[in-house]
């Protein structure tokens, strides 16, 4: 079974059409998680009426990384995605990013195209869907066609909709919970991958349709929230790289001296 985690906050209209494309084309064994981070009025309603899926309630936001975590020990299947709420899933989708998963044994981790994302993701449409499922499901339907089967090996993931094997999740462990309402802590999680010997891996024949930030309001928001958190990952990275380079110079430098009092 695979484990879809939806963290959600706001955004009654978008969690509804990725809910809905979810039941549409979505066809092997999985279970729903919903991680409702204290939400409007509009958006919790809907969630209460929403049968079949589990609900986790929160009752402040506790942004992207801990409600995924929340989602990921409640978890029940052998893979986890995440999945973010201004997503639309399209035909197929799971079955061949399954796929794409189960084609390496050293594969952690695997991510779709979009036209609405960063790096290697991105692909441009000719035209935008605009709520036009009709056309974005021929869009995906013939994009998978002419790319079956395809993977690329990549050395990071973008978090907006990424499926896991449960037993990379156990080996690095969670999402690092300092970097808030969202933005590094997917890039975070990729070099954690990466440095215990996993490979990352984009399913090139599965399409998403994606609303870029539409969870943080504004672009300015987002913005914002990227500067921040791009700190946090320097600070985490770098600096604590360079302070083990210091301490290992520090003592290098000290050794010698040690050795010439002792001599005297």
């Amino acid at each position: 079974m695979t484990s879809l985690v939806i963290p959600v906050y706001n955004g009654r209209e978008l969690l509804k059409s990725c809910i809905e494309s979810l039941r549409k084309h979505t066809t092997p064994p999985h279970e729903i998680i919903i991680v409702n981070n204290a939400s409007d009025a509009a958006t919790t309603r809907y969630i209460r009426g929403l049968r079949g899926v589990r609900v986790i309630s929160n009752r402040a936001n506790l942004g992207f990384g801990r409600a995924i975590n929340q989602g990921m020990r409640a978890a029940r299947g052998r893979y986890v995605g995440w999945i973010n709420s201004d997503t639309v899933c399209t035909p197929e989708w799971l079955e061949r990013m399954l796929d794409a998963l189960q084609s390496d044994p050293a594969v952690a981790a695997v991510g779709p195209m979009t036209s609405h994302s960063a790096g290697a993701h991105v692909v441009k449409p000719k035209r935008a869907f605009a709520g036009d499922l009709k056309a974005l499901d021929r869009y995906a339907r013939a994009w998978s066609m002419m790319h079956d089967g395809q993977r690329r090996e990549v050395h990071r993931l973008i978090g907006f909709f990424t499926l896991l094997k449960r037993r990379a999740i156990d080996a690095v462990g969670l999402l690092d919970e300092r970097f808030g309402t969202g933005c590094y802590e997917d890039y975070d999680y990729c070099l954690r991958l990466r440095q215990a010997g996993f490979k990352l891996a984009l399913a090139m024949d599965v399409f998403i349709d994606h609303r870029e930030h539409a969870s943080f309001g504004s672009q300015e928001d987002f913005d914002r929230q990227c500067e921040a958190n791009k700190a946090i990952f320097v600070r985490k990275w770098c600096e604590s790289s360079l302070e083990f380079l210091d301490q290992i110079d520090s003592e290098l430098a000290y050794e010698p001296r040690a050795r010439t009092r002792a001599a005297r």
